[in-house]
């Protein structure tokens, strides 16, 4: 039998000698820099170990690569620290601890109990049976830099803790001691903000490591809009499952015709011999219109079309078509969709301003101040609006309610004084009329509501100063197409146009 080549080789692990240590190598960092020890530390740089001896493997070290460019800032230098403390900082940012001081560190920090999300997320039970040895130990191989990280996140989670219960203790009067520790406990939430971010985007990593080894249809379960919990791929995984499935057939068209369940979307198929025309302003006479041949049919049940719309408005995040770009620019080449798409700015003919700033009103019934509560909370969960403070040349508007077709209501942006300067545009829409003469025998109709739609458009940055409101004291403003803004319909109309024209190629003979 021919020989066969292992994949890779692994370095045993080198034992230092007692000569290759450095003499002062027992005595720890603490007794160093409290002056028990004051002598320089040297030593020898060690090549290539883990802490667990292994070589770094090629992804490892690309990976190692990504994460240090992430947290470099250049050649910015603050001011100096102790002497004592920068040695002690260079000497372990140059080399690793031996394993034994590396382990009992490791063991020295425990999670707090009420820190839940403070650790290493797991690749859920249902993939990680069937994933390959070799990418189960390129899995582990991250998880063991997580560990380290997430017991670094505990150290200073402590320490902080430490502090904050310190300066409970300390006089009010004492303000200088006061600010000193504010300013600890800032810089300690700053690193485990610094680290916290670390850890999510090591799970990220992990996820693209597996993302190979599944089925393609099941990719966007690695989209970053997946939550990471204690599981790699968020806890309920098989709901998600249900609901990339549905995505999926939704998507799909086929032409078998066995098999039809409880619920059936239905489009119609597109033949040479039956044309769809593209636009309703261009349709033929009615006699030059071909008649649909029969539909076609996909199969879906009722319980995996409402688990899969269900988790798309569960789901809703406001502007997120600016993560859609690449998509958007494959349907249509139309520049001021495509500024859309990344950021509206408002089309004013006149810059705006405020000779009066509507003052908040306080005189709300109790109905009123409830529709405002709820629907503030809800635009706060769906990120179309954000807390903000005031800034120069900003536009603040009322607030009112006004009821919805359901009877509850709903809360509006009153930008009538914002819509004086808004450039005004005609444009048509499609109508009944349009409708109508769409219509053919064969035909299926169905309409479909846009829930939230206006709130998936982004707002430029530098624009969203102009759609402010205050409540209760509190700033906000609106970072996506908010309901009361005059060139919304007719901006939302037309980004609907390339979609709209897809369908109709595909047989669809969508109006908007």
């Amino acid at each position: 039998h021919a020989k066969q080549e292992r994949p890779s080789k692994r370095r045993r692990r080198r034992k230092s000698s007692s000569a290759e240590e450095s003499p002062d190598d027992d005595i720890s960092d603490t007794e160093k820099l409290c002056g028990a020890v004051d002598s320089a530390e040297t030593s020898s740089e060690r090549e290539g170990d883990t802490p667990n001896g292994q070589m770094i493997s090629e992804p490892d070290d690309n990976l190692l690569s990504e994460i240090a460019q992430e947290f470099d800032s250049g050649n910015d230098t603050g001011p100096n620290v102790s002497e004592k403390l920068a040695d002690i900082v260079n000497k372990r940012w140059a080399e690793k601890l031996d394993d034994s001081k590396f382990k009992s560190k490791l063991e020295k920090y425990n999670r707090p109990a009420n820190c839940t999300r403070l650790l290493v997320p797991k690749v859920n039970p249902e993939i990680w049976a069937n994933l390959s040895h070799n990418t189960k130990s390129a899995d582990l191989r991250i998880v063991n830099f997580q560990k380290t990280l997430t017991k670094a996140g505990s150290a200073l989670t402590k320490m902080t803790d430490s502090l904050l219960e310190l300066r409970t203790k300390l006089s009010k009067s004492d303000t200088e001691q006061q600010k000193t520790l504010g300013e600890l406990v800032s810089g300690n939430a700053d690193a485990l903000a610094l680290l916290g971010h670390l850890n999510i985007d090591l799970s990220l990593h992990r996820r693209e490591l597996i993302k190979p080894h599944l089925k393609r249809e099941y990719g966007a379960l690695c989209s970053t809009q997946t939550p990471i919990t204690d599981f790699i791929f968020g806890d309920d995984l098989q709901s998600q499952l249900s609901s990339i499935t549905a995505s999926n057939k939704i998507g799909q068209t086929t032409t078998q015709r066995k098999g039809v369940s409880s619920i059936s979307v239905l489009s119609t198929k597109q033949t040479p011999e039956a044309e769809v025309p593209q636009q309703a302003e261009k349709l033929k006479p009615d006699d030059q219109i071909k008649v649909f041949p029969d539909i076609t049919e996909v199969n879906l049940s009722d319980d995996v079309l409402i688990n899969y719309l269900t988790y798309k408005v569960t789901c809703f995040k406001a502007g997120r078509l600016k993560h859609f770009y690449a998509e958007w620019a494959s349907l249509t080449s139309d520049t001021e969709i495509l500024h859309m798409i990344s950021g509206q700015k408002l089309e004013f003919w006149h810059p705006p301003y405020q000779v009066f700033v509507p003052r908040e009103r306080n005189d709300w019934d109790a109905t009123q101040t409830q529709t405002f509560e709820t629907e503030i909370k809800s635009l706060l969960q769906k990120g179309a609006i954000v807390p903000c403070a005031h800034e120069q040349g900003e536009f603040i508007s009322p607030i009112f309610t006004t009821p919805k077709k359901d009877g509850t209501s709903r809360m509006i942006l009153n930008l009538k004084g914002l819509n004086k300067f808004i450039e005004y545009h005609h444009f048509k829409m499609e109508s009944l009329s349009t409708v109508i003469s769409l219509v053919k025998r064969n035909c299926y109709m169905a309409s479909v509501d846009l829930k939230d739609a206006y709130y998936s458009v982004p707002i430029a940055n530098e624009h969203q100063k102009y759609l402010k409101f205050l409540w209760k004291g509190q700033l906000y403003k609106f970072v996506c197409f908010p309901n009361g803004l005059a060139f919304c319909p007719r901006k939302f109309t037309k980004l609907l146009k390339p979609i709209s024209s897809s369908l109709r190629q595909l047989g669809h003979l969508s109006v908007i």
